[in-house]
């Protein structure tokens, strides 16, 4: 495939009717980003339908929780997303804002969709008075860690565990100010 520039692809804020599109990017991204990081059986009980029902609701509770879903299209197709927002941890001051979620289909990885996805959601938070940014990735996921250290995220010491169905995630912390 040849690199993409922005003529080629568009971001946007996300439409309800975007729920399947981000839900399959979802999964699929997620089984091959994690392999080996997450274990076997809870990346094969990934459902796109579950996922696209949770996005629905995600994406229409949003606006209320101050949260902005941005996409990447490609051709009319949804090929990844980025979820921002207000920081989902309840210590957190006011100024502290989170990239909950951003995820590239596989084949466009390195086709700077992540890079325009990232700046779009970070400029969001920005222009929404958020002075800290932070972000959770997967313990071990070196290319997340590296891609967020390129933007000027540093580890901050804060880990978690946390438990999907059965299944542990380990995750650590990084932030910007």
């Amino acid at each position: 495939m040849k690199q993409l520039n922005e003529g080629n692809y568009i971001i946007r804020l996300a439409r309800l009717d975007d729920a399947s599109g981000i839900a399959q990017v979802h999964v699929k991204t997620w089984r091959v980003a994690y392999k080996g990081l997450v274990e076997d059986g809870y990346l094969a009980s990934l459902s796109v339908k579950d996922r696209e029902m949770t996005w629905r609701e995600r994406m229409i509770n949003n606006q209320a929780k101050l949260q902005f879903s941005f996409v990447a299209e490609v051709n009319g197709t949804v090929v990844g997303f980025c979820v921002i927002g207000k920081s989902a941890d309840d210590r957190a001051k006011e100024n502290v804002g989170e990239l909950y979620a951003l995820y590239v289909l596989p084949e466009y990885w390195r086709k700077k969709i992540g890079t325009a996805l990232f700046k779009k959601g970070y400029a969001k938070l920005i222009q929404l008075g958020f002075s800290i940014v932070t972000l959770w990735v997967l313990k071990g996921n070196e290319r997340a860690i590296a891609f967020y250290s390129k933007y000027g995220f540093d580890p901050d010491g804060e880990e978690k565990d946390e438990d999907k169905n059965g299944y542990t995630l380990h995750k650590l912390r990084m932030m910007k100010s």
